[in-house]
Parts: structure tokens; C-alpha cells; sequence
């Protein structure tokens, strides 16, 4: 087993004239979650903690930003263990502030991106069989 880390939106937003909520953004990233693991990953995805207050209220600046560092040092320990990130950009295929910085952290520390990354185009995307194999 690999371990992934998922990053992808969790604030709610403006999309085609509706609204995406933070919990159908949760429940993206919960759907996404289990496909990984069928696909036989170990996941990391913050969603959920986010969701119970575990950072704290998402919605305090100060406890938002300790949520970010605790997520990018979750982010950390996937790195370090060779894992890699699945990139859910939101529905209009735009990076959240949070997704972005996500991301970049990642690139920053690894290598041979192509082999660890994987850009979510479409929610029925398939994942690639041989995606993220040693």
C-alpha cells in the first residue's frame, strides 16, 4: 500500500449560479477517499477532521491557519514515506487558496512529480492503473 495524501477544496463557493457547500465539498473528498482505498492506498485526507473541529472552527483565522500547518505536516509525514497527492481542484477546475498551497508544498519537496501526482479532472475519471506504483 501507498499512502496518498488528498487535497482539494473545503470552503464553500459560488459555482454555476449555486452554491458548492463545505459538506458536498467533504463528501467529494470522502467519495474520492474511497476509491483510493479500493485502489489499495493508505489515505490521508484532512476533509473529515476539518468537518469535526478537530483544527478547530474553520471559520477563526488563527485556528483555520493551525488546521493548514497540522494538514501540511501531515502532508509532511506522506513525503517522507515517498507518498503521493491527489489534486481535487474544485468543480470550475480552478485550485482553492488552501488546495494551491497544498500543492505547491508538495512540489517543493519531491522530485519526479509525474510519478506522485494526479490532477483530478473529472469526478468519473478513472484512476490510471499503474498511477503511483513502485
Amino acid at each position: 500500500m501507498r499512502c496518498v495524501y488528498l487535497a482539494g477544496p473545503y470552503a464553500a463557493y459560488d459555482w454555476q449560479g449555486g452554491r458548492q457547500t463545505e459538506a458536498a465539498n467533504v463528501q467529494r473528498a470522502m467519495l474520492w477517499h474511497r476509491r483510493l482505498i479500493q485502489a489499495g492506498h493508505t489515505v490521508v485526507c484532512p476533509h473529515a477532521t476539518i468537518a469535526a473541529g478537530g483544527f478547530g472552527d474553520d471559520g477563526i483565522v488563527a485556528e483555520r491557519l493551525r488546521g493548514q500547518q497540522a494538514s501540511l505536516a501531515l502532508l509532511d509525514l506522506v513525503i517522507e514515506r515517498g507518498g503521493g497527492i491527489v489534486v481535487l481542484p474544485r468543480l470550475d477546475g480552478v485550485l482553492s487558496a488552501g488546495t494551491q498551497l497544498e500543492y505547491d508544498h508538495y512540489c517543493r519537496h519531491v522530485v519526479d512529480i509525474a510519478k506522485h501526482v494526479l490532477i483530478v479532472k473529472t469526478d468519473t475519471m478513472p484512476l490510471p492503473p499503474d498511477w503511483h506504483k513502485q
